[in-house]
């Protein structure tokens, strides 16, 4: 179930989305499977939800920009469960603050570059080896990392002969873009996440594919869109139709053409 709470007159969005008791179940079954069928079996730790948690963690926020230092440690009391289940519930709630972090840096970069005051004569560090960076202890301190970030998004943009006008409004857009894209998670989203998580402490080639995720590799592998007939590529993150196959529905429609741009499905 996904509800959302708006605030006030803000356009901010908090995502809460639980445990239904069907992924609740398939938790288990995937683990059951995976204890039964795979090469490493008989590798299950005790320390499972431990090394989920951790792996989680590591996997959402690798660079350290969205999760405070107490809110770590917090999660992981949560998974030092000795439980043989997997701890689903906790799972859902790193994912889901990462979400809403991710929403709100979103927002905050989107309206700091909107400000369009720039000195790139300062003297500033971005740390980028994730060996050396550390937990920070306050959104405030978060908050000036993603300023930072902003601006060198913005900056490197610049440095590709576009004018800070025309930067800013790019990198705007791509930010707005990711709002709208985290906004439309939904369960299947999350629960991917962390079923993915899993598999990967037993074999960094092992996956877990929803019935779409399958569908969108083998379009992403084949560039094909299924029943369509036409090869595609993104812009903007939005696939764009690059050529349309001979004598494929697309073409035989006549309503399909060479850098059309496919807003929905």
């Amino acid at each position: 179930m996904l509800i959302i709470f708006f605030f006030g007159m803000s356009s901010e969005a908090e995502i809460n989305i639980e445990v239904s008791a069907n992924k609740a179940l398939l938790s288990e079954e995937i683990l059951n499977k995976i204890s039964n069928e795979h090469f490493f079996k008989d590798a299950i730790p005790n320390d499972l939800n431990l090394k989920l948690g951790t792996a989680l963690i590591e996997t959402l926020d690798s660079q350290k920009i969205y999760f405070t230092k107490n809110e770590v440690s917090k999660f992981m009391k949560d998974f030092r469960s000795q439980s043989p289940r997997i701890n689903i519930t906790s799972s859902y709630k790193v994912i889901n603050l990462y979400f809403n972090r991710l929403i709100a840096a979103t927002e905050y970069q989107v309206k700091f570059i909107a400000n369009k005051r720039f000195d790139f004569d300062l003297d500033e560090t971005i740390i980028i080896n994730e060996d050396l960076i550390e937990w920070q202890n306050s959104i405030f301190q978060l908050k000036k990392i993603w300023s930072k970030l902003a601006k060198n998004d913005v900056l490197t943009s610049i440095l590709t002969d576009k004018s800070e006008s025309e930067a800013i409004e790019l990198i705007s857009k791509r930010y707005k873009n990711r709002i709208r894209r985290i906004s439309q998670r939904n369960e299947e989203d999350v629960f991917s996440i962390a079923m993915n998580t899993v598999a990967g402490l037993f074999d960094p080639h092992s996956s877990y594919f929803s019935p779409k995720s399958a569908e969108d590799f083998e379009m992403t592998m084949s560039l094909k869109l299924e029943g369509i007939g036409a090869l595609l590529t993104t812009e903007d993150d939005y696939p764009i139709i690059v050529s349309v196959v001979p004598g494929g529905p697309a073409e035989k429609s006549g309503k399909i053409s060479t850098d059309d741009k496919i807003v929905a499905i």
